[in-house]
Formats: structure tokens, sequence, C-alpha cells
């Protein structure tokens, strides 16, 4: 299996909104009132860093992520959104998420912890986000459109 970093482009989101899963299109709506085009435009020009993962030249994964201030710079936040790929192949996603977040940690060297949250009604995704090191928080955050979520930390090893 090839697999490939590459910046995003707008074909390239336009091929990841096309094919977002289910989750992350609900997730995204939930948490910002967004579709998952809008969702992934506003994400990218909002974030320092952003990567596009390619197998064997499809888009299946985008992440990014940003410092927060220049007063905070050792707290960022992160995201990521991913294609149905993801759900067929779920163990391969595992190891590329973790080569994906050594190359965020290696864009942003000044962030020391990145702040993120999940929808509650994703038990593998807050699983995955455990498996990459993530503490999960005990408090419960709502969405924009409604929705329950769970913020985590994960901090660079």
């Amino acid at each position: 299996m090839l697999l490939r970093w590459t910046t995003p482009t707008p074909d390239l989101l336009f091929r990841l909104a096309m094919d977002m899963r289910a989750s992350d299109m609900e997730e995204v709506w939930l948490s910002a009132g967004l579709m998952p085009l809008d969702a992934l435009t506003m994400l990218v020009n909002a974030s320092d860093a952003v990567f596009v993962a390619l197998v064997e030249n499809e888009p299946v994964y985008i992440f990014g992520g940003k410092s927060n201030s220049q007063l905070d710079a050792q707290n960022g936040t992160c995201w990521g959104l991913g294609t149905t790929w993801l759900d067929r192949h779920g163990i391969t996603f595992a190891k590329l998420s973790r080569r994906g977040l050594v190359k965020l940690w290696q864009a942003l060297p000044q962030v020391q912890r990145f702040a993120c949250r999940i929808w509650i009604c994703c038990p593998k995704t807050l699983a995955w986000a455990k498996w990459l090191g993530a503490t999960l928080g005990a408090t419960r955050e709502a969405g924009l459109k409604g929705g329950v979520f769970v913020p985590y930390t994960i901090e660079r090893t």
C-alpha cells in the first residue's frame, strides 16, 4: 500500500468531503453546523500545519493543528477528519495516524500539547485517541447544533 503525505488543494478537499465518513459528517455538523467541504475549508484556513494522507493517490485522511497563540505557543489545538477508507482499514489507519501525529509535532515544534474534542457517539474514535496517548477529559461539552463532545489532550512524548 503506497502512502504519501501532501498539502491540501481544493481538489483534495472536495474529494475528502465527498467521501467523508458518516460519523465525521455528523460530528462537524453537530460541532459547528457546517457541511463537510465548508468544515474542511474552515479548518485548513485556521491551521498552522495541515497534512493529507494519500493511499494509492486517494485522499483518506486530513489533519491539522495550530498553536493557540503567541502568548501560549506551548498549547495547541488539533483536528482530523477521514473518509470511508478509515472504516475499512482501521489497523492501517491507526498506524498511519501515529506517523501523522509525528509529522504534526515536527511541523509545530513549539507546541507541547494539543487539545481537541470527540463526539461521544464515536466509541472507535475515543478508543483511537486513547491508543494515540490522549487523555480524555472528565467534563462534557455541547456542540453548536447539539451532540455531546469529550475533550481530550495529547502531550508531546
